[in-house]
């Protein structure tokens, strides 16, 4: 029972931090971009999310390199180019810092990191692996 509420916290904390982190796009008035390359990071974190939980529910090496390989390919978002538009889109109001010229970046990478916690904790395993007999160390190994 406390585990659910834990889960249910941390999906709670996740969503309203991916809330804060697109606030400032109404400030910058690219709230339609901030929508498009946010959303897209956070599915890309969410499959990695369910990528990582997958391997963690299975004991075959096969499909726990499968699982491992999914979350390596979600990646693809950081490495692929932010829309030509994403420096043009924003409006910086007068006096503002230029540090607001990198929060495409931040988003990309915020939006994907806070997608990844709940899927994960959702379904991921997270009990011990099961002591079979043939693991227990022997008198002999000692």
């Amino acid at each position: 029972m406390e585990t659910n509420r834990q889960i249910k916290r941390t999906g709670w904390g996740c969503l309203i931090a991916a809330a804060l982190l697109f606030a400032p796009s109404l400030y910058l008035h690219c709230a339609p971009f901030a929508l498009r390359i946010g959303l897209t990071m956070a599915l890309l974190g969410t499959l990695m999310g369910l990528s990582l939980a997958g391997a963690t529910r299975t004991r075959r090496a096969t499909l726990i390199y499968l699982g491992l390989f999914a979350a390596f390919c979600t990646g693809w978002g950081f490495v692929a180019a932010l829309d030509s538009a994403s420096s043009e889109s924003l409006l910086l109001p007068k006096g503002a810092s230029q540090i607001w010229e990198n929060y495409p970046v931040f988003l990309r990478i915020g939006a994907f990191f806070l997608a990844v916690p709940y899927p994960f904790a959702r379904w991921g395993y997270h009990a011990p692996d099961v002591i079979t007999e043939s693991s227990e160390p022997s008198q002999e190994d000692e």
